[in-house]
């Protein structure tokens, strides 16, 4: 086992009711793992591995694969085809100005909102909720987004539109992103 300078005296009982300071992380000990001063932090009981997460199936996999091709196939025509046509539509002869304005407005609701989201799903699921909820709101906001920007008449509009649009999208994409990693 490794040893750590001066550890000795840094070791935790199960039940100490003091915080030690600690080389190790105390949260990859199991409840029934103890670190003995005598061993100086070696671990009695199982192994000091952290517990191994149960893997995935290969169907698992391949599902979430799809779901993420999917949520990648529902924004990236509207942002490379339709988008460009939509402000031309609607700006006339300012459209590179207008394009501009709803590409950064767009990517900065966008990096918000991924880790917004992101973080509000890993809530959800540490409070013993899921990340589903997340993914089907994303996915009606989405739908929402889609109808506002062939609503759309002003730039302003088609630029709220795309923030919202942004928004949606990672509202579904963050937490289906971080599904693999649980």
């Amino acid at each position: 086992c490794a040893q750590a300078p001066d550890a000795a005296h840094n070791l935790a009982r199960p039940g100490d009711d003091e915080a030690l300071a600690s080389p190790w992380p105390r949260r990859h000990l199991r409840s029934t793992q103890v670190r003995r001063p005598e061993t100086t932090g070696c671990l009695v009981g199982s192994s000091s591995e952290p517990d191994q997460p149960a893997r995935r199936s290969l169907r698992f996999i391949l599902l979430v694969a799809l779901a993420n091709a999917g949520g990648v196939i529902g924004f990236l025509p509207l942002l490379t085809l339709l988008l460009p046509v939509k402000v031309a539509e609607i700006a006339g002869a300012d459209r590179i100005a207008v394009f501009t304005a709803t590409v950064i407005a767009g990517a900065l609701a966008a990096s918000a909102s991924n880790i917004l989201f992101g973080w509000l799903s890993d809530r959800s699921v540490s409070r013993g909720g899921g990340r589903r909820r997340w993914i089907v709101g994303g996915l009606a906001g989405l739908a929402a987004s889609f109808a506002a920007i062939a609503f759309a008449a002003t730039p302003t509009q088609i630029i709220l539109a795309v923030v919202l649009f942004q928004a949606a999208v990672n509202a579904m994409l963050a937490p289906m992103f971080a599904v693999m990693a649980d």
